[in-house]
């Protein structure tokens, strides 16, 4: 199965670094721009990192991405913000985020951030898997 990432309320620049930092991975990346979307898109399919943007002035980015892990505990989140939401993003990685990264940024770093939140990701569902064999 190939792992999923969905993207929820980047802004366009944001998402053509992200479209090439994804392209020749093997993974499924999506995009909504808004949280009913998102929750449809879910509920539809599994996916394993949710990227948010907490700083975009269309959605509210922290209240999206806490819903989502609420909702679905098992899926890593990853914020985006500015230097100007770095107080957020620590909000979030204390309450519910999973890692954060600062904007700008380069499509080989947005990937190596993805690709380390997929492989914790993995490391997490198979201790969950582990545990409940006990």
């Amino acid at each position: 199965m190939n792992e999923r990432v969905l993207l929820l309320g980047i802004g366009e620049d944001t998402y053509e670094i992200l479209k090439e930092a994804l392209k020749g991975k093997f993974y499924d990346a999506h995009y909504v721009s808004d949280l009913k979307k998102a929750m449809d898109t879910l509920h539809g399919a599994i996916f394993n990192v949710v990227v948010v943007d907490i700083t975009s002035p269309e959605i509210n980015g922290l209240l999206c991405a806490q819903r989502i892990k609420d909702l679905f505990p098992d899926v890593f989140i990853l914020v985006l913000t500015d230097s100007n939401g770095i107080v957020e993003a620590v909000y979030a990685l204390r309450n519910w985020a999973n890692d954060y990264l600062v904007k700008p940024f380069n499509a080989k770093e947005i990937a190596a951030v993805i690709e380390k939140n997929l492989s914790l990701q993995k490391m997490y569902l198979e201790n969950l898997r582990l545990k409940k064999e006990i």
